[in-house]
């Protein structure tokens, strides 16, 4: 009986763990941010910035289709993110893809988008790139600017 008590208690301390962790902490950055990050399609890029009371965690660029160099492939992405401050506010994200040694392969600019605050948000938008960046890209300058 005395085992099945320490089970209980190790179950209860391992969920108050569970609880307690925190969510990411966001650095506070200077309007427009960027940044150079590692690329992988279709998997999420973590930002944890603040920008001028926007928090974005996290976007992620996949390709909605085969990656065929010489031909335009349609590629969603999907920007993550909070608005802290009460005010609305219009985001300007764009990206530029670059090869493992950092060459600029492509600009990819999704529209402009608001957001409303006091609120999460989850921005999604259909982009234009051609396969041969897709197919290259392994590093993302990220550009965020609050309007």
């Amino acid at each position: 009986m005395r085992g099945m008590g320490a089970m209980v208690v190790v179950l209860i301390l391992g969920l108050a763990v569970g609880w307690a962790q925190e969510e990411p902490s966001f650095q506070v950055v200077e309007n427009p941010f960027q940044e150079e990050y590692a690329l992988k399609l279709g998997e999420p890029v973590k930002l944890y910035v603040e920008v001028e009371g926007t928090r974005f965690a996290d976007f992620t660029l996949t390709p909605q289709g085969n990656v065929e160099p010489g031909k335009t492939v349609k590629a969603q992405v999907v920007i993550n993110g909070t608005r802290t401050a009460s005010s609305r506010a219009e985001i300007v994200p764009v990206f530029l893809l670059e090869d493992v040694n950092g060459k600029s392969l492509e600009r990819v600019s999704p529209a402009p988008f608001k957001v409303r605050g006091s609120r999460p948000f989850e921005y999604r938008d259909t982009v234009n790139v051609s396969g041969d960046a897709l197919a290259a890209a392994a590093k993302v300058w990220v550009y965020l600017e609050i309007r």
